[in-house]
């Protein structure tokens, strides 16, 4: 097997077609600048196998996608491409991660380890992604309670009870939920499941004891989580048990909420981006806390530099993560303000994760989008700039929001 150069995508192929009696060699490999946060690599497989004495020969391209400048480590977004051509060949794909990929530093790559990891049939995979329960960064933790949960991976449980009991809610709702769900599928594990481990009393009365106190959490998607698992568990309906506390954040300006609340004319919001500038009506009558807290973040200049790092064609754009992968936020979460404004094209909703959850991320959609209308709070609509919408790629860049009118 000969190796020119080809990344992790090129490498994974070889390795994989090499172990099936494949001569690999990366022939061509190519890189096309995409602006100072990223570039794109393409490149060209030709592979050979002997077959009763005849060379069999294809030639295939592989396309590692978009590559962002994430911290320390460069995470490449769609390195999964070349495996599909690997399928075309005809090729069992029985694991795609190198080893030495999940040892990367880098935790915008470890949590695409994780979840691939998920897919490799070996149970030395499920160790690996047992390796991950003790991570302090949510997207990786959140992929290794999901890998658990899947695998039914019973010697997981002491690592997801340990991990569970670091976090708090409503920061850290999503993994929570994450390894409350876990809970779930690992208790009701069958023989046909191919769990792995073995399940002792002490782990099970533990998690049944984790689960009925999270029944009681404070947060509502915490509590149906555990009541749901709780149902899974015992084939009985169990209800979350929470009073929900209508607590405002410390960061949070209620004088502001108040003034937008009573405010006659709508302020406004411009952000400047690498493309240009897109002016949004900020309606703090409809949505005045999730305003006030979208105008405290763009005033002490939370939102500069930072990326837009989802962009769906023909649906959203999406920015305002500190992390850069949707997983970041300010370090608190606000309520939702559900109103009659709908999704049409140009308007600003607050991200989340589950209901209550916003914080930070706000998407623009580029057209009509009903199905969110009522599940995600709208606070604004573009003015001006839907062109620029239109033009945002993944990574680029806002510069700077300056407000407006208040």
């Amino acid at each position: 097997m000969i190796i020119l150069g080809a990344g992790i995508a090129g490498l994974t192929a070889a390795y994989e077609l090499s172990r099936a009696n494949y001569t690999v060699q990366i022939i061509e490999v190519t890189e096309r600048p995409g602006g100072r946060n990223h570039s794109a690599r393409q490149g060209t497989v030709l592979v050979e196998k002997q077959e009763s004495g005849n060379t069999l020969k294809q030639v295939c391209k592989f396309d590692e996608g978009l590559y962002l400048n994430l911290g320390p480590g460069r995470l490449p977004y769609h390195h999964r491409r070349v495996l599909h051509y690997c399928d075309e060949l005809g090729v069992k794909l029985e694991i795609y991660v190198m080893e030495t990929m999940a040892k990367d530093e880098s935790p915008h790559v470890a949590a695409t380890v994780v979840n691939a990891l998920v897919s490799c049939p070996q149970k030395y995979a499920v160790e690996m992604i047992r390796g991950y329960l003790d991570s302090s960064d949510p997207a990786v933790l959140s992929g290794a309670a999901n890998g658990a949960g899947q695998r039914h991976d019973y010697a997981a449980l002491p690592g997801l009870l340990a991990a569970y009991d670091r976090l708090q809610s409503p920061v850290d709702t999503e993994v929570m939920v994450d390894i409350l769900h876990a809970f779930g599928a690992i208790l009701t594990a069958k023989p046909d499941d191919d769990p792995v481990g073995t399940l002792s009393a002490e782990d099970s009365t533990r998690t049944m004891a984790v689960l009925e106190k999270a029944r009681h959490d404070s947060d509502l998607n915490v509590a149906k989580a555990a009541a749901g698992a709780l149902t899974q568990i015992t084939g009985q309906t169990v209800d979350a048990a929470t009073q929900v506390k209508h607590e405002v954040p410390k960061e949070f300006d209620v004088d502001l909420a108040l003034k937008l609340a009573d405010a006659k004319k709508k302020p406004t919001a411009t952000l400047v981006t690498n493309r240009g500038a897109i002016k949004i009506a900020l309606y703090g009558q409809e949505a005045p806390g999730t305003v006030a807290n979208f105008v405290a973040l763009a005033r002490r200049g939370y939102y500069n530099g930072l990326s837009f790092h989802r962009v769906v064609a023909d649906f959203v754009i999406q920015g305002g993560d500190p992390r850069g992968d949707g997983w970041g936020g300010p370090g608190y979460a606000i309520r939702c303000e559900y109103n009659p404004l709908r999704y049409k094209e140009g308007m600003v909703g607050m991200a989340l994760s589950g209901k209550d959850t916003g914080g930070s991320q706000f998407f623009i959609t580029h057209s009509p989008q009903p199905h969110l209308n009522g599940k995600y709070t709208i606070f604004g609509e573009v003015l001006s700039g839907m062109d620029v919408v239109d033009k945002i790629q993944m990574g680029d860049l806002i510069q700077e929001v300056r407000v407006d009118g208040i």
